[in-house]
């Protein structure tokens, strides 16, 4: 029997589904700024459902070079979660963290992806604990897997863990500006069929939806 698509959703759940990146991202960023002492202004311009097909295009293309970090979803919860930056963001991260001047970092550097790994941790950490509180669940994060890839690299990779189940994936942008310095990344939730259940589920009584 072929599998349910995921995301038959509408406006009302898209929009419940969406409140949660608002959140965790808000929370995430608040970690951020303890993490490098500085005040952070945290701009979510879009959050939204991108379809598998336009994947590479959200990215600059498919043989955009981006740094992501990728762990699985464990608990009451199963899927995973991916956070994308660009190359030059991503620098710009472990210069702040390093606390030398923008542009001295290479993300290559193994000291650089140390520091990248410490700032994911905390930052998908600080994200995730906000969604298990929101929902009232509990949500267990993987050990994160750094890599520097193309984005083609990185939607087949996508494919393989959703093709049976979805056609969209959740897509939070975000900018994150430290003293005018302009960061952005991209936060990725996949769900398998429960999880996506449960979680709007949860939704739904928590927002009075039919």
């Amino acid at each position: 029997m072929k599998m349910e698509k995921l995301l038959n959703l509408n406006d009302m759940e898209k929009d419940a589904l969406k409140e949660i990146g608002n959140v965790g991202t808000g929370n995430a960023a608040t970690a951020l700024s303890k993490l490098l002492n500085k005040h952070i202004e945290i701009i979510i311009p879009e959050t939204k459902f991108v379809p598998i097909t336009k994947f590479a295009k959200e990215f600059g293309g498919a043989e955009n070079v981006v740094v992501s970090t990728y762990l699985q979803l464990l608990g009451d919860l199963s899927g995973e979660t991916l956070f994308i930056f660009p190359v030059k963001s991503a620098e710009k991260i472990v210069d702040l963290m390093m606390g030398q001047p923008i542009g001295t970092s290479k993300i290559i550097d193994e000291m650089s992806q140390s520091a990248f790994k410490e700032m994911s941790n905390i930052f998908t950490g600080a994200y995730l604990n906000s969604m298990a509180d929101f929902l009232e669940i509990k949500i267990l994060p993987s050990v994160p897997h750094i890599t520097t890839d193309m984005v083609q690299s990185i939607m087949d990779f996508i494919l393989a863990k959703v093709s049976n189940h979805s056609d969209d994936v959740l897509s939070i942008k975000t900018s994150i500006n430290i003293k005018d310095i302009e960061i952005e990344g991209f936060f990725i939730m996949i769900f398998d069929i429960a999880s996506m259940n449960k979680v709007l589920g949860l939704l739904k009584k928590m927002y009075g939806l039919s």
